[in-house]
Formats: C-alpha cells, sequence, structure tokens
C-alpha cells in the first residue's frame, strides 16, 4: 500500500508517493493550474499512475493547499454580503493598531474593511450577553435585507449576530432564509465558524470563510470526485488544516485551510531540524506566490489562536507561522509616486514570471534573479 501527498502552491504542484513496504519515495513536480488547481494534481496522479503506481493501492491521499491563502493574500475571491446585528454594522470597520512595520508611523495607512459598505445589511434583533433573546428577528425586514445583497451581487453571505455563540436561533433562521431567497449562494455562520466572545475576530473570521467558501467547497468537491474517477477508492482523502491536523476533503470548514500548505512545510522543516539534532528552527519556505516563515521549540512548531493575515484577523487554532505575498513569481511595480512596489501579485504558473517564456510580460523576482545572474537562464 502507498501514501500519496500533494501540495499545490499557486505556481507550481508537488507529489510524494510513500510505499509503506519498501519505504521508497517517489516524487513529481508540475506546474500549477491556476485557473484549475485541481487539473495539477489529476494530471501529476496520471502521470504516476502511468509510471506503475497502482489507483486502487492509494492507501490514503493527503492534500496541502495555498489556494486558501492565496485567495487572502492577494484579495481575491467571493464577492461577501454580510448580514449583522441592527446598529452594529461598525464591528466591520474595527482593525487592530499596527504593532510593528512601516505602517506604526504611517499616518496615511489605510485599511481594507472585510466587508465594503454597500454589501452590509442590518437586521432588526438582539440577543443579550446572557442569550436572552431582547428583540425577536424580524423576519420580513430580514427577507428584505437578503434580498437586496442578492440584487447587488453578493456570490456568498456571512451572518454575524450579536452574541449569537451563546443564542444561535436567530442566525439559524437567516440561515433558513437565505436557503430560501438565495439557494445558489454560500453561508456561513458566525455561530459556526467561531461561537466565541469579541466581536471583531469572529466577523473577520467568518467573512474570511465566505470569502473562501464557494472558491474552496467546490474546488476540493471537484478533486474528490476526479480521483475517484482516476479509480482512486480510498475513503481517506485528507486536507492539511492550519493546526498541523487533517480532515476529510469533503467535510472540513474552509477556513481552517488557510495555512493548509504552509503548516504542513513547517511541520516538515520541524521534523528535519529534529532528525538533525535541532530542536528549535526557523522555517522559511519560499513559494512561487507568497512566503512562510514559522517558528519551532523544544521539537515543535509553536502554536496560537489568532493571527493577522493581511487585513484579516483570522482566529482559529493554527500553527505560528506569518505568511506575506512574496514568493518568486511576485510581480515588481512602479506606484503613483514613482516607487518600486514588489508584490502582493504574483504571476502564478500562467503565463509565470518572464524568464519561462510562456507569455508573461510583467517583471517577477524569478525575473530578476535570472539577470542578476543568481538563477541560471535554461
Amino acid at each position: 500500500m502507498k501514501t500519496v501527498a500533494v501540495d499545490t502552491g499557486g505556481t507550481f504542484t508537488d507529489m510524494v508517493v510513500l510505499d509503506h513496504v519498501s519505504g521508497e519515495v517517489e516524487v513529481l513536480k508540475t506546474p500549477s493550474t491556476p485557473h484549475d488547481p485541481g487539473q495539477a494534481i489529476i494530471d501529476g496522479l496520471a502521470e504516476l499512475l502511468a509510471g506503475g503506481l497502482n489507483a486502487t493501492d492509494v492507501a490514503s491521499f493527503t492534500h496541502g493547499t495555498t489556494v486558501g491563502t492565496n485567495i487572502l493574500v492577494q484579495d481575491k475571491g467571493a464577492r461577501v454580503g454580510l448580514l449583522i446585528t441592527d446598529g452594529f454594522s461598525g464591528v466591520n470597520d474595527v482593525w487592530q493598531i499596527p504593532r510593528f512595520g512601516s505602517d506604526l508611523s504611517d499616518i496615511y495607512v489605510e485599511k481594507n474593511p472585510p466587508v465594503e459598505p454597500w454589501l452590509r445589511e442590518e437586521v432588526v434583533e438582539r440577543v443579550d450577553f446572557e442569550g436572552n433573546v431582547k428583540i425577536p428577528l424580524d423576519i420580513a425586514q430580514a427577507r428584505d435585507a437578503i434580498i437586496r445583497l442578492k440584487k447587488k451581487g453578493a456570490e456568498s453571505i456571512a451572518v454575524v449576530l450579536l452574541f449569537s455563540f451563546l443564542n444561535s436561533t436567530h442566525e439559524q433562521a437567516l440561515s433558513k432564509m437565505l436557503q430560501e431567497e438565495f439557494p445558489d449562494g454560500s453561508v456561513s455562520l458566525s455561530s459556526e465558524i467561531l461561537p466565541q466572545i469579541r466581536e471583531f475576530p469572529r466577523l473577520s473570521t467568518t467573512v474570511a470563510n465566505a470569502r473562501l467558501a464557494p472558491a474552496m467547497t467546490d474546488y476540493l468537491n471537484k478533486l474528490a470526485q476526479r480521483l475517484r474517477d482516476l479509480g482512486v477508492s480510498t475513503e481517506q482523502l485528507y486536507i492539511m488544516q492550519s493546526n498541523g491536523g487533517v480532515a476529510k476533503i469533503t467535510s472540513v470548514v474552509p477556513i481552517t485551510t488557510l495555512l493548509s500548505g504552509p503548516c504542513a512545510g513547517s511541520e516538515a522543516g520541524m521534523q528535519i531540524a529534529n532528525s538533525a539534532g535541532f530542536p528549535n528552527m526557523v522555517s522559511f519556505d519560499v513559494g512561487g506566490t507568497s512566503s512562510d516563515i514559522a517558528l519551532g521549540e523544544g521539537g515543535q512548531v509553536l502554536e496560537q489562536t489568532s493571527v493577522l493575515v493581511g487585513d484579516w484577523e483570522i482566529a482559529t487554532p493554527m500553527l505560528m507561522i506569518n505568511t506575506i505575498g512574496a514568493g518568486g513569481g511576485t510581480i515588481a511595480w512602479i506606484d503613483g509616486g514613482g516607487a518600486l512596489q514588489v508584490g502582493p501579485h504574483s504571476a502564478g504558473a500562467a503565463p509565470g514570471p518572464v524568464a519561462y517564456d510562456k507569455g508573461g510580460t510583467q517583471p517577477t523576482v524569478t525575473d530578476a534573479n535570472v539577470v542578476l545572474g543568481y538563477l541560471h537562464p535554461e
């Protein structure tokens, strides 16, 4: 029997096959397919099958992906509409005071709110700090709010009501209405995504999940079906989660996969460091689209319960990894003031850096390294 592990980045997809009996390892590297991330996995697996791997011998399939990371870092994803308690839409504009970096002294720094003002709708309801209903949900008003969001083009809805983590009745009622009025839309309830106190982290995390959900859910469901079509029959189809664990591909909560790829790399770095006799380590994982830095202490990668990813505060358990939008394919550009900027956007795998000679026209970090002679042009 064999284990197949796949890491999909914004630029390359890497595959490893471990033979349980012999311990032999086979590796394969193939360009990622940003328009359809699962295609690179299927192409790579098909190549492995053609090379002698038997689909029925695959005992488990584990997938690490930076799809979710890249969506947030590059400010992409679904257009999210927000349903929030009447009078509390200002929670959306809260911001953590910068603790370090150039933003600390920049009086012109701006923050992108999780949801744009025109996509927010307040609903009349109120639950108090003990979970008691003080103002019943106004069904008619809430339905009108949902219809307005649909007309505005919202693709995914985040529902964040005050103290819903103590009493989720109103959020559940809104979920049913959304299923009726918005059957094709994705719905994220804060009482399910992050049922804990502190309004802004709960809102930011729920909105981030809503931003990721349509693309991630569609991607993972299609991937599971494609694996079945190739003859992979095992039920052990997993995706790495941000906390270093795994979850079933078809039932994972999208926001828990935010650091799926980065956490796998940091765990591997920790194991290598441990094997070499170093219980403390710093791992620096540079990909084509993003770079990930992690710390290990006492043989374990450090953990945290809240992290800032760009302007997003994500309050789910995860390994302590800092991710920035800078990698080999990161695009260099000149801003309106004539200053050189690098990132966060990436040339990805298609067309990729100019040096790949696949139609890319925007200069990247890889191109700079080629010009400087750090990388061989061939």
